[in-house]
């Protein structure tokens, strides 16, 4: 304690020192310093809680553009034709997107090469399907107004089915 500082609530021995068993409480010149402790930590804690909200909407959105590539590949992979193939995909994609209530600009694009293996061999139907997703409506400053997200899913052909 510096000369000329006095405690709050503190019984003091003639020499300016608290007397033994006495309850000393804060220097007069800390008063507010609780609050303003409190304010930080309160917005620190705000901050973080929006941050997991944002990440958890990226992940939920992520998992939905996974499962739409899923859905368009497995489509595809069951018509016949090459036409029909990106057709399907497509539906499927905006089909699961509209499920899931997400909100993007969706371009879905099939590799329907393996229609062109013969009959008997194996091949597969790759899908891919990207997604701009718009995250101005989440209030992190500093975070990008949109991200675009990017997933490719496969699916086997039937090796024995006719393929046009």
């Amino acid at each position: 304690m510096r000369p000329g500082e006095e405690l709050e609530g503190a019984q003091l021995h003639e020499r300016g020192r608290p007397a033994a068993g006495a309850r000393v409480g804060r220097r007069m010149n800390e008063r507010g310093v609780l609050t303003t402790e409190a304010a930080i930590v309160f917005v620190v804690l705000l901050f973080f809680i929006v941050l997991a909200v944002a990440a958890g909407a990226y992940a939920t959105a992520k998992q939905n553009v996974v499962t739409a590539a899923e859905a368009a590949a497995r489509a595809a992979s069951i018509e016949r034709s090459r036409g029909a193939a990106q057709s399907a995909a497509s539906a499927a994609a905006q089909a699961t997107l509209d499920q899931k209530s997400m909100r993007c600009a969706a371009s879905v694009d099939t590799d329907t090469s393996g229609f062109s293996v013969s009959v008997g061999k194996p091949a597969t139907i790759t899908s891919t399907v990207t997604c701009t997703v718009d995250l101005s409506d989440l209030p992190v400053p500093g975070l990008a107004r949109s991200v675009t997200l990017r997933h490719t899913s496969t699916s086997p052909l039937d090796t024995y089915r006719e393929r046009r």
